[in-house]
């Protein structure tokens, strides 16, 4: 083993250790407590000893925080197992078995609103398929598209909106060409599959 004592202006650490056992390599700090963190290069394992937090960075700004609350990015206070704070907090998901420009899905924040969504490959452009909006701690609508144009909207009142982003009842229905309809279809197994009501503004 190799003991150094340094003071580097962190005060609670005393003495770094480096140590080769023969069965793994591995470095130590310590203060006057006793080890603090430990590290092992064979096992690949940081390990702190201590009730502190463990703080990470990169060019002297901190990224990430680990306490006994939780992980936080971005934050030093994390509030839960996992904390994530951001002007437009971002998190993509990539299904590597998916086709070409078919693996990314991003789930984000922006303006107050939550939203999922899907990316391209290279990240440059993708449609949002559900935001929820809020006002304080209350949801105040949610929306729904596909092919790039909102289909569905939900507001706080329990209105359904399909077609449309306004409604004098609980639902609502129009289509683009200014036509009001509706269509309840036969769903009995082995039925035609045809209209049996049909509400149209002809």
């Amino acid at each position: 083993n190799v003991n150094s004592a340094h003071n580097s202006g962190v005060s609670a650490f005393k003495t770094l250790r480096l140590g080769d056992t023969g069965i793994r390599q591995h470095w130590t700090l310590d203060n006057d407590n006793g080890t603090v963190a430990y590290f092992s290069t064979n096992g690949n394992s940081l390990i702190q000893n201590a009730n502190t937090n463990l703080m990470f960075q990169t060019n002297a700004t901190e990224r990430m925080r680990l306490n006994s609350t939780g992980l936080g990015i971005g934050t030093s206070a994390p509030t839960s197992k996992l904390s994530i704070e951001a002007s437009s907090p971002d998190i993509m998901f990539t299904d590597t078995s998916g086709g070409t420009d078919s693996k990314k899905w991003r789930v984000f924040g922006l303006d107050s609103d939550f939203r999922i969504g899907c990316r391209n490959d290279a990240n440059s452009s993708g449609q949002t398929a559900l935001q929820i909006s809020r006002s304080g701690a209350t949801i105040t609508d949610q929306r729904f598209s596909t092919g790039g144009s909102e289909r569905l909207r939900i507001d706080s009142s329990g209105r359904a909106m399909i077609g449309t982003t306004t409604a004098d009842g609980i639902l609502a229905v129009s289509d683009t060409n200014n036509e009001t309809y509706l269509v309840v279809q036969n769903a009995k197994s082995g039925g035609s599959g045809e209209g049996v009501l049909s509400l149209k503004n002809d």
